[in-house]
């Protein structure tokens, strides 16, 4: 996509490096020992980070239409053209929709800085 900047790819692919470490990460069970009595005890590990780290950009991304757009192309490689055909949602409003987030996610991860408040 020609109308994106570089810093919302440089978002967009911060996005997917997290997006696929969570999916890979999030698949494990975490460290699990035996306690003396049989029972197991759990550590709390992977997948409860994942959980907490997956939320966090979600939140930075924003709204549930736009986390749902910005998963779909940079997670899960889809085309406006093919969500578009999906959805019925008109591509133009997709792009809007996607640039928002990667706005929001270029901030997340202090590619662009946030704007002054009041100035």
């Amino acid at each position: 996509m020609s109308s994106l900047t570089k810093a919302h790819r440089m978002a967009g692919e911060a996005f997917r490096k997290t997006y696929e470490f969570c999916a890979r990460e999030g698949l494990k069970t975490g460290v699990t020992q035996e306690r003396v009595d049989g029972g197991r005890m759990d550590s709390g590990g992977p997948s409860e980070a994942m959980s907490i780290a997956q939320g966090s950009l979600k939140a930075a991304i924003g709204h549930h239409e736009i986390v749902g757009v910005v998963v779909s192309v940079c997670g899960h490689g889809m085309s406006l053209r093919e969500i578009s055909a999906k959805t019925g949602d008109p591509r133009a409003s997709l792009l809007t929709l996607l640039r928002i987030g990667l706005d929001n996610l270029a901030m997340h991860y202090q590619i662009t800085a946030r704007p002054r408040r009041g100035a």
